[in-house]
């Protein structure tokens, strides 16, 4: 899949071209679809689909493009948080990140036993169940956003679920790639959010410090949880595509 030269003509054309695809999506509906009452975004899948295919050299510089046009959006288009992007440790880093975890990820289990990824993604699940007691558990007061976050959470089960019955059909090391693409966006920022400006981040949505942890999470749930199931089905069926395309 990936040539011994890792920035050959062929990979930079193709760095160029996903690049334009982050772009032309940040600029048009296609980049932030409505889900219900909420928005995910699709930015980071052709960064997923790079990386995985291309390797994560490719992937990460990818990840760059779309972690640089994010902190000059929010230089050029500020919003209450838009202090966050402005710091590359938040809009750059994790966006590096996806390409190269995601990769290297790929790289590593292409050639693992089908047995022992259904395991690694189940462990991999679990963690994700955890993350989704948390949030809940820790949003008990809000009644409107504990029923949007118990939807999302059901949602999220049943497509795990699915894919665990599905492991003999499916490449499983594409599943784990991506998801774990999609997780480093949604969670790389927003730790990097939390470690950094927690205090102004409390101040910007004018809540208790106190609560800050609990409202990222959140948030890394809410539009997480969307951005995963997205992140995996596009970037499954546009990698497995792509490889029939090349054996022929």
């Amino acid at each position: 899949m990936n040539n011994k030269k890792v920035f050959s003509t062929r990979s930079i054309a193709s760095m160029g071209i996903f690049s334009a695809i982050v772009l032309m999506l940040s600029l048009t509906p296609l980049g932030f679809i409505p889900i219900g009452g909420i928005v995910a975004t699709t930015l980071h899948i052709p960064v997923i689909i790079a990386a995985i295919y291309y390797g994560p050299a490719i992937g990460s510089m990818v990840g760059l493009v779309f972690g640089v046009f994010s902190l000059l959006r929010a230089a050029t288009a500020p919003t209450v948080l838009s202090f966050i992007s402005l710091n590359p440790l938040c809009s750059v880093l994790p966006r590096v990140l996806i390409g190269f975890i995601s990769g290297s990820l790929y790289k590593i289990l292409k050639d693992k036993q089908k047995e022992t990824l259904r395991k690694y993604l189940i462990i991999f699940y679990i963690f994700i169940i955890f993350v989704l007691i948390f949030s809940i558990f820790n949003r008990i007061k809000n009644e409107k956003s504990i029923l949007l976050m118990a939807i999302l959470a059901l949602i999220l089960i049943i497509f795990m679920v699915l894919t665990l019955l599905k492991t003999k059909d499916m490449n499983l090391s594409i599943v784990i790639s991506a998801a774990s693409g999609s997780l480093v966006n949604t969670f790389g920022f927003l730790s990097m959010a939390y470690l950094l400006y927690a205090k102004e981040y409390a101040e910007a949505l004018s809540i208790d410090r106190s609560n800050v942890l609990s409202a990222i999470v959140s948030v890394g749930l809410i539009n997480g949880a969307p951005e995963l199931i997205l992140a995996i089905l596009i970037s499954y069926s546009v990698i497995k595509t792509m490889l029939k395309a090349k054996r022929r």
